[in-house]
C-alpha cells in the first residue's frame, strides 16, 4: 500500500489519477485499518464517483476544474488520514526500536503537508520509500 500511496500521478492526468485511486482503494481495503480504513476507502470511492458523475455531464473546462478541486479535497482528506493511521500502526508494531520514531514522524510529516495543501517533502518521501523497501 505504501508504494502506491507514495506514487501519485499529476493532478492534470485524470486517467492516471483514476487508476491510482482505484489501486489505493484496493490497497486500503486489503489492510486491516478498521473504521478509519473504511472512511479512507469511502473518500477514495467518492472521488471515483465524482469522475463518473462528471463523465455524464457537460465535460467543459469549468466543470473539469470543479472536478479536479473536488478530487483534490477528497484525496487530501483520505491520504492525510491514511498517513496518520500508518504512523499510529507503525508505532504500535515496532514499539521502542530506534527507527520507529523516525518512520512514524515521516508519516506524520506527510499527513501534515497534505493537510496543509503542500506536496510531501522529498526527504520525507525518500524516508518512507526506503522504509517500504526494508525487509
Amino acid at each position: 500500500m505504501l508504494a502506491t500511496l507514495l506514487q501519485p500521478p499529476p493532478a492534470d492526468d485524470l486517467g492516471a489519477r483514476i487508476q491510482w485511486i482505484q489501486g489505493l482503494v484496493v490497497a486500503v481495503e486489503n489492510e486491516d485499518l478498521g473504521e478509519v480504513g473504511a472512511a479512507v476507502a469511502l473518500d477514495l470511492k467518492a472521488a471515483l464517483g465524482a469522475v463518473v458523475a462528471w463523465g455524464r455531464g457537460p465535460r467543459d473546462a469549468e466543470s473539469l476544474l470543479h472536478l479536479q478541486a473536488l478530487i483534490a479535497a477528497l484525496l487530501a482528506r483520505a491520504t492525510s488520514t491514511l498517513y496518520r493511521v500508518l504512523a499510529t500502526h507503525w508505532r504500535s508494531l515496532v514499539g521502542d526500536l530506534d527507527d520507529a520514531g523516525v518512520i512514524a514522524e515521516a508519516f506524520e510529516s506527510a499527513a501534515a503537508a497534505i493537510a496543509e495543501g503542500r506536496d510531501v517533502p522529498a526527504e520525507v518521501q525518500a524516508r518512507l520509500s526506503a522504509a517500504s523497501r526494508a525487509p
